[in-house]
């Protein structure tokens, strides 16, 4: 008796829903619900909002270098929380601006489905976004 299986299946063909990007949005997933879990939505959240506000300096230092200024204009930072939003798979749109604030709507979280209910995910990007301004935005002087 032959220890060959009746069917040669190629594992690499096989449909599995698996590939970088779905792999490491698992594992923040996971990995935010388990805080939760563990230390509670408040906690959790202080600890993500932490890691946005690294994320958030990172690329910001990063649009700033690429466009070859230390700070953007208003517009300029409108324009790269869009871009970026846009770059991770999320969507939202400038709806309200003045000398001192940005508003933005959004319509759809960069991490889709997959983060339903964990509510210490949404401090991940809110505070990405607003932390980058903080880095890149030369805001006037206020009267």
């Amino acid at each position: 008796m032959s220890d060959k299986p009746l069917h040669t299946i190629s594992i690499k063909e096989l449909p599995v829903a698996l590939n970088q990007s779905s792999f490491m949005i698992n594992l923040v997933s996971k990995l935010s619900q388990s805080l939760e879990d563990v230390v509670g939505l408040e906690e959790a959240s202080g600890f993500i909002s932490i890691v946005g506000g690294k994320i958030g300096k990172q690329i910001g230092d990063e649009y700033a270098q690429n466009l070859g200024q230390a700070k953007l204009d208003r517009h300029q930072v409108a324009e790269v929380l869009v871009d970026l939003k846009r770059r991770i798979g999320g969507d939202f749109r400038l709806v309200e601006q003045d000398n001192s604030k940005l508003v933005f709507l959004n319509s759809k979280c960069p991490f889709g489905a997959a983060v339903i209910g964990q509510r210490s995910l949404c401090m991940m990007t809110s505070t990405c976004l607003e932390k980058l301004p903080q880095i890149i935005w030369v805001m006037p002087a206020l009267n």
